[in-house]
């Protein structure tokens, strides 16, 4: 929240800087967030050994509130606006190091919980990335079933 007394006048527009830091999965109701309405990114390098791409490779972001879009070594995996948050990786990923990207956006409610709304904090059921985050491998079979 920006505060400017009533005698105090502004010059110029300001803007505010952003910085990555180093956030671990979870709600974003944490102090310094709660009332946090927007996006967020998270990367991380990943190593992927050369067995566990021998089937088709999904990548399961878990729990996630509201949105999420994902990013495989730069390649643009797909985005959910609602659960299940599982992403085809088959093709984006190779033998080795990965770099995984996933932006999460939630809604405007936090934004809102203020005054005498402060209590629709409470009412928010999912906020942020709680995960847990899998890659996941899919073997694709059909099982036939014959009459006995």
């Amino acid at each position: 929240m920006l505060r400017v007394a009533s005698g105090e006048h502004l010059e110029s527009p300001f803007a505010f800087s952003t910085t990555s830091a180093s956030l671990p999965l979870g709600t974003w109701k944490t102090p310094g967030l709660e009332y946090f309405s927007g996006r967020m990114i998270y990367e991380k390098d990943i190593s992927v050994p050369a067995s566990l791409l021998a089937e088709r490779v999904l990548l399961d972001c878990g729990e996630v509130g509201v949105v999420a879009e994902a990013w495989i070594n730069g390649n643009p995996a797909g985005s959910r606006p609602w659960a299940p948050y599982i992403f085809e990786a088959t093709g984006h990923l190779h033998a080795g190091v990965n770099r995984i990207k996933v932006r999460v956006a939630n809604t405007a409610a936090n934004a809102r919980a203020v005054g005498e709304d402060h209590n629709i904090l409470k009412n928010i059921d999912r906020d942020g990335w709680l995960g847990p985050v899998r890659l996941v491998p899919y073997v694709d079979r059909e099982v036939r079933c014959h009459p006995v």
